[in-house]
């Protein structure tokens, strides 16, 4: 296995299938081809957070004529978290994974001949997700594998269909992603819809955070809408806000966001979530300009952060870059990009 250069290499060689996740801006599976081909720097990283790529590597053994998850009561899977650094353009810097690579084939040279890989010895590129995102990863590995979700999943479906008869502090958070990833199950859906505001705030705000790493209806597209609609507590837009991330109403969303934007006050949380769960929508140039003209005026303590988390994503790179030439600046938009230019001198 000397000749090994790549994770997706090293997996292969060690007869595993394998998935894995991009955990950067919400939790989205990668292609094998798509992951091989950042490896190989011959893509930049899709979505990176703060200069890194973090990565969910979910592996399992291979069994010669079986399916190891369909044919095994018991089936055993293994979970890697990882977080490497990406250069200027995004890609990944070969130099740390090609060592996390030697410390692995160091350790398998010292595991008996057949016995499954496991946990590696300890690393720097390893991470651990906040509570709610490992939730949520949780219930995405149980439905990637075809398992049953956790024991949690009914309890929390029953109460989410009558609220009024349970407690809601009985409902542990892994129950409340079991019913987000299972949001593809009409009945489900139905049940959320019907009940959606009735739910304890202490439900409603997980439920739809855990949404972001699904992709909702239309109709739960517009129920969270509405939600939003009633109010301007920070709690509900940025709840909100994370449960829409992937909802394929553009054009609402992205007119909804520029609603948000034209508060005379917004949370700085609520700013960051806009720029790390909708990246995607800045493209349009009408929401990109409000948002950082917005960001320039409401939090320029955020702008230089901001602005260098988002000239990272390559699909926002060249916008983020011609945002500096461009005429069309307000006096606050200067400023703010002129001290952006004095932090980089120091």
């Amino acid at each position: 296995m000397s000749n090994i250069s790549t994770i997706s290499e090293f997996l292969l060689h060690a007869n595993s299938q394998y998935q894995v996740f991009d955990m950067s801006r919400g939790i989205e599976a990668l292609s094998a081809q798509q992951f091989l081909d950042i490896e190989n720097g011959r893509l930049p990283y899709p979505a990176p957070r703060l200069g890194a790529a973090w990565l969910g590597v979910l592996f399992w053994q291979a069994v010669p004529g079986q399916h190891a998850i369909a044919d095994n009561s018991d089936p055993e899977y293994f979970i890697w978290f990882l977080k490497f650094p990406l250069d200027e353009q995004s890609k990944l810097i070969a130099g740390p994974r090609d060592h996390f690579l030697r410390i692995l084939l160091d350790a398998l040279a010292r595991q008996a001949k057949g016995e499954p890989l496991q946990e590696p010895p300890d690393h720097p590129y390893s991470f651990v997700p906040p509570q709610q995102q490992m939730a949520a990863f949780n219930s995405l590995v149980k439905k990637h594998l075809g398992m049953p979700p956790s024991p949690h999943f009914e309890k929390a479906l029953a109460y989410i269909r009558a609220p009024q008869d349970m407690e809601w502090s009985e409902l542990p958070l892994q129950g409340i992603s079991d019913v987000a990833a299972a949001m593809d199950d009409a009945n489900v859906e139905q049940a959320v819809l019907n009940g959606f505001m009735l739910l304890a705030e202490e439900v409603r705000h997980p439920l739809c955070e855990a949404m972001e790493n699904q992709q909702p209806s239309s109709a739960f597209s517009h129920k969270v809408m509405e939600w939003i609609a009633t109010t301007h507590q920070p709690e509900v837009q940025i709840s909100g806000m994370r449960a829409l991330s992937r909802s394929k109403e553009n054009q609402r969303v992205s007119e909804l966001i520029i609603q948000v934007l034209g508060q005379s006050t917004l949370n700085t949380n609520l700013l960051v979530t806009i720029s790390g769960r909708h990246w995607h929508r800045l493209t349009e140039k009408t929401l990109f300009m409000t948002y950082m003209e917005t960001l320039a005026k409401q939090a320029p303590e955020l702008f230089s952060a901001i602005f260098a988390d988002l000239v990272r994503i390559p699909l926002l790179r060249e916008q983020m870059l011609g945002l500096l030439r461009s005429p069309d600046k307000s006096q606050l938009l200067l400023k703010a990009i002129g001290a952006l230019f004095s932090e980089q001198g120091r």
